[in-house]
């Protein structure tokens, strides 16, 4: 294909991977002479910190003007509305798909998916060894981010022996593990400790479907004065280690209207995506996430409670 004009798009809040993914296509494409243009929808919050996120413009691909692009390329996106927030966007040239989520469709015109890989890093590092593309300090740097950021360093259960392999060649060409567990985990302001104090005040049980849940609306937030476009970590992450339950859910009121409710697991195994799939939603069986429509917090957890009741799973 002689694609000359080039534009990756992370997915929508888009995580580590996401990033990671776009930056590390950019680099070894810019590296071969393309013209590359890395859209996010959304502000990158934390992911700042970590990467050097500078060539990345922030825009819907909804509103952006394809008319000089010969490839659209979409790494870590599911599903092809999770492009925009139009959920309709269609990409109007020729589109690759590059992914590693399961029960996923395949959107693009041409599709690189592989549900045993942890993170689709770990695709992309794949695709530069078979081809023979150098990795030098930087790109192992990006790569490494997104494995890290994909696996929660390594605690999940899709994690395999190559990943750790991957891992340490990527160390020996100069990614740094220490700087990025510092960049990653050492970062926290006070505004967060105080959010972290919501969660856990707010936080409920129940006992006979086994699961726990938290909320955030904007109005809380506005009492630690927290921008309504702060893109801070996933609080679900928080009480995921909760004793006695199978999963764990928050709901967060964004600042568009919409509700996000993110979905961890505790039980080794628990799919989540039984529930976030019902919701308009996807991702992991060990963390998923979903957007609603609501009027108010209330509504919403109304919502995913009737969502969980309807689905079977073993309790």
């Amino acid at each position: 294909m002689g694609a000359d004009n080039i534009v990756l798009a992370a997915h929508v809040r888009p995580d580590l991977d996401s990033i990671s993914s776009c930056l590390a296509l950019e680099y070894v494409l810019n590296r071969n002479g393309k013209s590359v243009t890395v859209l996010s929808t959304d502000r990158l919050g934390y992911i700042q910190e970590i990467l050097d996120t500078s060539k990345i413009i922030l825009q819907d691909p909804d509103e952006f003007d394809f008319s000089n692009t010969d490839l659209y390329i979409g790494p870590d996106i599911a599903e092809e509305f999770r492009i925009s927030h139009n959920r309709n966007f269609k990409a109007p040239v020729t589109s690759i798909k590059i992914d590693h989520h399961p029960n996923s469709s395949y959107w693009g015109n041409m599709n690189y998916v592989d549900t045993e890989s942890a993170s689709t890093t770990v695709i992309i590092y794949n695709m530069l060894q078979n081809i023979g593309e150098p990795i030098d300090e930087k790109l192992a740097t990006i790569l490494l981010s997104g494995l890290l950021g994909d696996t929660g360093f390594f605690q999940y259960d899709n994690v395999r022996p190559q990943d750790l392999k991957m891992a340490t060649d990527l160390m020996e060409k100069g990614a740094n593990l220490f700087q990025l567990q510092w960049d990653m985990k050492f970062h926290d302001d006070f505004k967060l400790f105080k959010l972290k104090e919501m969660v856990y005040k707010n936080l409920k049980m129940d006992w006979g479907k086994k699961y726990a849940y938290s909320h955030i609306t904007l109005a809380e937030k506005a009492t630690i004065d927290i921008d309504p476009h702060y893109r801070h970590m996933t609080l679900a992450d928080l009480i995921k280690t909760l004793d006695g339950v199978h999963f764990v859910w928050t709901v967060i009121e964004l600042h568009n209207g919409k509700f996000k409710v993110s979905f961890r697991a505790h039980t080794p195994g628990f799919d989540t995506t039984i529930f976030s799939r019902d919701l308009g939603g996807g991702g992991h069986f060990a963390a998923s996430a979903a957007e609603l429509d609501a009027k108010t917090i209330g509504e919403a957890i109304e919502i995913i409670k009737n969502t969980i009741s309807s689905v079977p799973y073993q309790i």
